[in-house]
């Protein structure tokens, strides 16, 4: 399956969905609203697929991040608040703020694979 074809099914998706729940007040009420919403979660699951079925390409940043998923999930939360917490205005940069969150997250991450003791539960 071609990546633009995965692409251009996930934008049509959303394009689709976006108008019936806007268009349909009922339609949320029956569906319910965002994580809740099984339509939501049928087309996520729809979307995972298609995007397993995708052949990518070999990427070292992606396989290190998929390496050490857990590490940098549990270290992004205390991270986002601390920086919130020292440099206020570092909110309002929007996608730099994330950015260095996720780079920051990976060097702790790096750090704490050194040490034999913390290496353990950042590769789970």
């Amino acid at each position: 399956m071609n990546k633009w074809n995965v692409i251009a099914v996930i934008v049509l998706c959303t394009v689709v969905y976006s108008i019936c729940a806007d268009n349909i007040g009922s339609f949320k009420k029956l569906t319910g609203m965002a994580y809740y919403n099984i339509i939501v979660a049928i087309a996520t699951l729809g979307v995972l697929e298609l995007l397993r079925r995708v052949k990518w390409k070999e990427n070292r940043i992606v396989d290190y991040i998929s390496q050490n998923t857990l590490g940098i999930y549990l270290l992004q939360g205390p991270i986002y608040k601390g920086l919130q917490c020292y440099i206020p205005e570092i909110k309002d940069t929007f996608i730099l703020f994330p950015t260095i969150v996720i780079i920051l997250c990976m060097a702790v991450t790096w750090v704490m694979k050194k040490n034999r003791y913390t290496s353990y539960i950042i590769s789970l």
